[in-house]
Parts: C-alpha cells; sequence; structure tokens
C-alpha cells in the first residue's frame, strides 16, 4: 500500500526489473530523486531488497515501512512507530560459548564474532525528522523499538512471547517481520537508515482480523510522514 501511494506521488517514473519477484523504480518528488521497491513479506526478502539498493543505487539513506503487531497495551491501530531501536528475537545464541572467552554470555539478538551488540539504531537525524513529521501531520504516534522474527502472530502468540520480548531488554512496542535485517544490511553498508512502523493490531483484537480492516489506514499514515520527509 505504501508503495501504491508513492509511486502515484513522482514524475520520471523508471522501472528496473531485477528478477520475476523483486523490481525497483525511481522517480522524483520535489525535485529530489527517490528509489523504492516493495520488499515482499519477511526477512530474507527484505535483506536482498536492501542489499540491491544499497549496491545499485548508492543511497544517501534507506527508508523502510510498513505495518506491525503492537505488543502493549496502550498503543492504538493506526498510530506510527518511529523506530529508534529493532531487534532480531529470533536470533538467539545464548548457548553459544566462545573459544576464546568462555565466559562471555550472548544476549538475544547477537551474533557471535561480529562485535555489532544486539540490536540495531535508527540514525538519531532522520529520527528526529520524523517525529517532527508526524507531529505536523497530526498522526497519532511514538518513538519506540519493535521486535523483528518470522511469525504473523496472533493475539495469543503474543502474549505466550512475552518473556521473549522482557529478554530483549529493549521492551519492544511492537513486532513485524522484516525490520532487523533492513537494519542488519544496512548497517554492513553503512547506509543510515529509518523504519516506520504503523500498527495495523493491537492487543485487543485478532490479529488477522485487525490487519485485513486497518492495513491500508496503516499504510497512509506512514506515506503521510515518508511524503514529509521527502520534502525536507
Amino acid at each position: 500500500q505504501e508503495i501504491d501511494l508513492l509511486s502515484k506521488n513522482v514524475s520520471n517514473k523508471k522501472e528496473y526489473k531485477i528478477n520475476s519477484l523483486m523490481t525497483v523504480f525511481s522517480g522524483e518528488i520535489d525535485s529530489h530523486i527517490v528509489v523504492f521497491a516493495h520488499s515482499n513479506i519477511g526477512k530474507t526478502f527484505a535483506s536482498s531488497m536492501a542489499t540491491i539498493l544499497c549496491t545499485h543505487f548508492n543511497p544517501s539513506c534507506l527508508i523502510f515501512t510498513g505495518v506491525a503487531g503492537g505488543l502493549i497495551d496502550d498503543i492504538k491501530i493506526g498510530e506510527v512507530v518511529i523506530v529508534d531501536k529493532v531487534i532480531d528475537y529470533e536470533m538467539d545464541c545464548r548457548s553459544f560459548r566462545l573459544p576464546f572467552n568462555p565466559d562471555y554470555s550472548h544476549s538475544i539478538g547477537e551474533i557471535p564474532f561480529l562485535n555489532i551488540g544486539s540490536h540495531y539504531k535508527s540514525d538519531s537525524n532522520l529520527v528526529s525528522l520524523a517525529t517532527t513529521a508526524i507531529s505536523e501531520c497530526s498522526v497519532p504516534s511514538r518513538v519506540g523499538s519493535i521486535a523483528t522474527g518470522s511469525e504473523f502472530m496472533s493475539l495469543e502468540r503474543k502474549k505466550e512471547l512475552s518473556p521473549v520480548w522482557k529478554s530483549t531488554n529493549i521492551n519492544p512496542v511492537a513486532v513485524e517481520m522484516e525490520g532487523s535485517a533492513v537494519a542488519q544490511i544496512c548497517t554492513s553498508f553503512d547506509v543510515p537508515f529509518l523504519l516506520i512502523r504503523s500498527i495495523s493490531d493491537n492487543m485487543q483484537g485478532d490479529a488477522s482480523d485487525d490487519f485485513n480492516a486497518f492495513v491500508q489506514k496503516a499504510a497512509d499514515n506512514a506515506f503521510h510522514v515518508l511524503s514529509y520527509i521527502l520534502k525536507k
């Protein structure tokens, strides 16, 4: 949905067919050159698309938008989360011991040997700009952390994994399926990034029903923020 809105608002649009499942577009918004694509669902597709963008289009920054399921009681459907930190909660090497430092204990999200920590941080300048954009767009929002995995979660499943959310040590307000993969690739290529997630379901209803009913609203809210950032 975000791509549909962006596509309608660019001029001089060009299409780059990467393969049967991946297409990249470029165009202009307010004299700014933008490159955009639909990543498809899941960490593998998202990291693949991020790699393509970083290696073939030399972006000054990468903004990744989409939807997420709320994990806290007071988060609202349609609310925009400007993500400051993201963690891959499925990366769990806590039982692994380094041969040269057997006393060291890894955290959830931490990849052995890389020394890059357990989570990834969005670019602070982009977070600040997005926060200003939200305030001027009158869209309900918050700055917060999210968790990434490979499971579309029902309300029951979110509650079941409550101990996992607590063990991440970043207090995630939402969960989704791509963010940490994009962040990892951007970190690898030293490309500043920002994740923007709109809440499509919360802790008061069935995730599948809420997602289908509110995904367009979530996409609209994210696009408003994205448009503001591009104009700045």
